[in-house]
């Protein structure tokens, strides 16, 4: 579960501009979550004020791994580390 502490949130929208699913948006100057977050976990990366946490354990994992077959993930690889960037489909299954 995503967790969003009012109290740190400053409603600067980067969480909104970031997450590629649409699962965030700033209402009344509050970060809020709805039904599309997929636990992917960019917007707690991007967060300048640590507002949003992973509750530990909490990241979906889908029943059926067979369903992304032919799908092409990229990952930029950056001063030894994987860098934070949205993931990016590349290839479709035929």
């Amino acid at each position: 579960m995503l967790k969003i502490d009012t109290e740190l949130c400053i409603g600067c929208g980067l969480c909104e501009q970031n997450c590629a699913f649409a699962a965030i948006e700033v209402v009344d100057g509050v970060a809020r979550v709805n039904e599309k977050c997929t636990l992917c976990g960019t917007c707690v990366d991007v967060c300048e004020v640590s507002a949003l946490a992973l509750e530990k354990g909490s990241r979906r994992r889908p029943a059926d791994l067979d369903a992304y077959a032919g799908v092409w993930v990229y990952a930029e690889y950056r001063h030894g580390a994987l860098a934070p960037v949205a993931l990016e489909l590349l290839g479709a299954r035929s």
